[in-house]
């Protein structure tokens, strides 16, 4: 399923952010985990850095 860019952003927030794995994404939105993990190559952050994000 093609998602646009908002909603790409927002998946790839709830990964880098750790909310959900990698495999929880793609299970929950149908998409391949090789495209979940594809965070413009960012590593999931540190769990001491979530609260830059809200």
């Amino acid at each position: 399923m093609k998602y646009n860019k908002e909603k790409r952003l927002l998946i790839g927030r709830e990964i880098y952010s750790h909310e959900i794995t990698i495999s929880q994404a793609a299970n929950k939105y149908g998409i391949n985990p090789y495209t979940a993990s594809d965070v413009n190559g960012l590593e999931p952050m540190s769990n001491g850095s979530k609260a830059l994000l809200k």
